[in-house]
This record gives structure tokens, C-alpha cells and sequence, in this order.
């Protein structure tokens, strides 16, 4: 493991070398003469000046960084004695990691919670809803939805790609029907491109072929969509992949749709 690298692992689990409790605890290893002894405070305290480059050390300070390492399981302390005396070895800082990771753990979990439930709450936000109430906030009154007058089926699909398509969320149900569709050129591909962006969205799109459509232009817009629902049906292997017309229904001569 690279210096870099341990630092970083460190880091995560919440050890900075330069915290003045983390300096104790070096001072305190220095002291020892091995890892298997204690030290007395005096000691501790030479050592931490010397470390520091420092005259005078307080010894609340030092008293108060030792309880802290003590209890987080860096160092463990002998009462024994009249004076407590002061160790740390290999197995009791492998005990205090331990717990410091595991906490660690706890708050990157619950971080990974938040973040989650945030993501979700931004998914299913409606993009539109969000601007009308900005405007409100910006304004002081509440934007009325005003309508939209356009001509000519390009003008139609344009839209259904600014106003719905962008604006869908899964869980909406989109209603489509053919009778005011008519064969101009790049209607297939404009209608595939509106079918796929519904189905990015999540939302659900029903479509009212009407097989009993009297106008001939009609009938074959219905079966200009069946083929490409058959198309799509087919080449995913039965079924549809996310993302092309996997929520696109084609409805039939029903009311209930």
C-alpha cells in the first residue's frame, strides 16, 4: 500500500495524522521503549513537547486528548498503580481501527440512504411543476398555464416532443390517438422518436388504433405503428428492451383505454 493510499484509507475512517489527539498518541508510542510497555503522563509529556517543538504543554490538553483515545480503543490505560500509566501496541490499535471503521460504515450508509432517496425524489420530479413554482417564488403569483395554439402536424409533433415528452415521469399515462395523423414524409421517424422518449421516461403510452377508421390516410398510420410495434416486439426477442417501446400499448376499438 502506497503512502497515498493509506492516507486516503485512513482519511475515510476519520484518522488525521495531524489532529493534536493523533500527535499525543505518537508521542506517546515514542515514549515506550517497546510496544508491550506502559509510560507514565510525565512521560507522554516530554515526549509531546519535543514533538511539537513546544516549552510549556497543558496538561488538560494532554489529559483530556489521552480520555479520547482511550475511549475510541487507540491506547488503553493502567489504574493499577497510584499514578495511571499509558500503553498502545499493534492489537490495541488494531482494536481501535476496527471500531473506527465501523462507524465509519454506519455514516457512509446512511450518506448512501440520502443520496439514494434524493436521486428518487429528482427522478420522479416534474420538471414543469418545478418552473411553475420557481416562477411563483420569483414572482410573488402564481403562473396561470396558458394554451398553445399551433398549426400543421410538424407543428403537432414538435409539441408532443417540447411539452410532453420532456416533461413525462414514470407512472404518467400518455393517450395517443390517429385519427388527426396523417403520411407526411418523416412521420414514422418522428413518431418512433416520440415513442422511444416517452419510453425513457417511464411513462405509459396507449395508443386508440381505430380499425374502423373510415379515412384511408388513418388506416394506414395505424398500420404504419403496428408494424413498428411488431418490429420492436421482434427484435428484442419478445420482449422490449428499457428505453424503446417497452411501455407502448397499441388499444383497439375499446372505451377503455
Amino acid at each position: 500500500m502506497t503512502s497515498r493510499t493509506r492516507e486516503s484509507v485512513l482519511a475515510m475512517i476519520g484518522f488525521d495524522a495531524d489532529e493534536r489527539r493523533m500527535v499525543v498518541l505518537r508521542a506517546l508510542i515514542k515514549a515506550q521503549k517497546d510496544h508491550e510497555t506502559f509510560v507514565a503522563f510525565e512521560e507522554i509529556k516530554e515526549a509531546f513537547r519535543i514533538e511539537e517543538g513546544e516549552k510549556r504543554v497543558s496538561d488538560p490538553l494532554l489529559y483530556r486528548s489521552l480520555t479520547s483515545l482511550e475511549k475510541d480503543g487507540y491506547i488503553i490505560v493502567d489504574r493499577t498503580g497510584y499514578r495511571h500509566r499509558y500503553g498502545s501496541s499493534h492489537k490495541v490499535m488494531r482494536t481501535g481501527l476496527k471500531k473506527a471503521k465501523k462507524t465509519a460504515m454506519k455514516k457512509l450508509e446512511a450518506q448512501a440512504e440520502r443520496i439514494d432517496s434524493e436521486i428518487e425524489a429528482l427522478t420522479l420530479l416534474d420538471s414543469n411543476m418545478l418552473a411553475g413554482e420557481f416562477m411563483t417564488l420569483l414572482t410573488g403569483k402564481r403562473i396561470k398555464s396558458r394554451s398553445i395554439f399551433v398549426e400543421g402536424l410538424q407543428g403537432c409533433l414538435g409539441v408532443i416532443d417540447r411539452e410532453i415528452c420532456k416533461s413525462a415521469n414514470r407512472g404518467d399515462v400518455i393517450r395517443f390517438t390517429t385519427d388527426w395523423l396523417r403520411a407526411e414524409e418523416d412521420v414514422e421517424g418522428r413518431l418512433a422518436s416520440i415513442f422511444e422518449c416517452l419510453g425513457r421516461s417511464g411513462a405509459e403510452i396507449r395508443v386508440l388504433c381505430r380499425s374502423d377508421a373510415d379515412n384511408q390516410q388513418t388506416r394506414e398510420i395505424n398500420m404504419m405503428i403496428q408494424n413498428m410495434f411488431d418490429a420492436q416486439f421482434e427484435e428484442s426477442g419478445g420482449t422490449f428492451a428499457p428505453g424503446r417501446f417497452a411501455s407502448l400499448k397499441l388499444v383497439f376499438n375499446t372505451p377503455a383505454w
